[in-house]
């Protein structure tokens, strides 16, 4: 098979991995009932762009400013309507063609860039792509089965590119770019505070100690000027609900977290077998191993004590940048083991 083929093959299985992963999410949306997006959607993104939304959502300006600016073209559709019968084996509704078709292709766009960074990422750690389309398939299963009550927070899926950006450099050892990274990271999303640490994963650290510290500083220096700088600007806010009601971040809410069973059936359907990978953590790169400890336990302390973990999609970043390409390994090795 020729090269052309090949890269043609990757970007078929990379298209339609997309598309799947946006039908499931577009399904749930529509299941809600009545136009979901040109109310509810379209509400929580006007309060956003105004600067009147509550904490945290006020300071998550980067992906709905990108969107406020990718719908202009679609805004002549406003006052076209489109009756959708059981499409999705769900009632009927008069969908406003602008803002569903303006979300949509957003969405395409921003999954597809999420499964080309993801191919590009796992190669890195020298798996044949045969075992790169697998993790692909393990991608898309668990974004489409990372739902439950929740919008199409289109953040979420910007914080992953971002942090499958910085795996990438970190592995290719191109550290500059994480400084502006990290800058357009802050806006998107306060979740982005792990892409610094990522510097503490490197299989080179000690080697490089001090140019790594000195970029681990400015990148961090980096994310709490524009971390402060939002809530100067944009103002102070009371906190919005959690998902259990008028809970504030802390042991309540993380207590709340760990007895819904929602959380943990939710996180069973995304990571499956991959959890089991832990226990061949001897099998694993340094970075990958380095990034359990500095990135994906702290990340699930800060989403138990301050998300709605049965918004499964919340852990979508470890999934992706650790366990995936983990899992990939170890089936590797063992299959190198059966062969010798």
């Amino acid at each position: 098979m020729n090269r052309n083929t090949v890269n043609g093959t990757i970007i078929s299985i990379v298209i339609a991995l997309s598309l799947y992963t946006i039908y499931t999410q577009f399904k749930s949306v529509y299941d809600y009932g009545g136009d979901y997006l040109s109310t509810e959607e379209q509400n929580r993104h006007s309060v956003i762009i105004n600067g009147t939304a509550p904490i945290p959502y006020r300071y998550r300006i980067l992906t709905q400013w990108v969107y406020e600016l990718w719908r202009q073209p679609f805004r002549p559709l406003a006052d076209k309507y489109i009756n959708v019968p059981n499409v999705f084996k769900a009632q009927s509704a008069n969908l406003r063609l602008d803002h569903w078709i303006s979300w949509l292709t957003f969405r395409i766009v921003q999954n597809v860039i999420i499964f080309w960074l993801a191919f590009l990422y796992f190669r890195t750690f020298g798996l044949s792509r045969n075992y790169v389309i697998m993790g692909l398939i393990m991608l898309a299963w668990g974004i489409s089965h990372s739902y439950h009550h929740s919008s199409l927070s289109a953040y979420t899926y910007t914080d992953i590119i971002f942090y499958l950006l910085a795996s990438l450099w970190i592995r290719k050892d191109k550290l500059a770019y994480l400084v502006p990274l990290t800058f357009f990271a802050a806006l998107n999303r306060e979740t982005s505070i792990f892409i610094p640490l990522m510097l503490l994963c490197m299989d080179n650290f000690k080697e490089q100690k001090r140019r790594n510290i000195l970029y681990l500083a400015i990148t961090m220096s980096t994310w709490v000027s524009v971390y402060v700088g939002l809530r100067l600007v944009l103002g102070l806010s009371s906190y919005v609900d959690s998902g259990y009601g008028p809970i504030m971040p802390g042991f309540m809410l993380a207590y709340l977290n760990f007895i819904n069973d929602w959380t943990w059936k939710g996180l069973a359907e995304m990571f499956h077998v991959l959890l089991c990978a832990v226990f061949f953590i001897r099998l694993w790169p340094d970075f990958l191993a380095k990034c359990l400890y500095f990135i994906v336990l702290p990340w699930t302390v800060l989403m138990f004590f301050f998300g709605s973990t049965s918004e499964t999609r919340l852990f979508l970043v470890p999934l992706v940048t650790v366990f995936i390409p983990a899992g990939l390994i170890v089936i590797r090795d063992f299959n190198k083991q059966d062969v010798s």
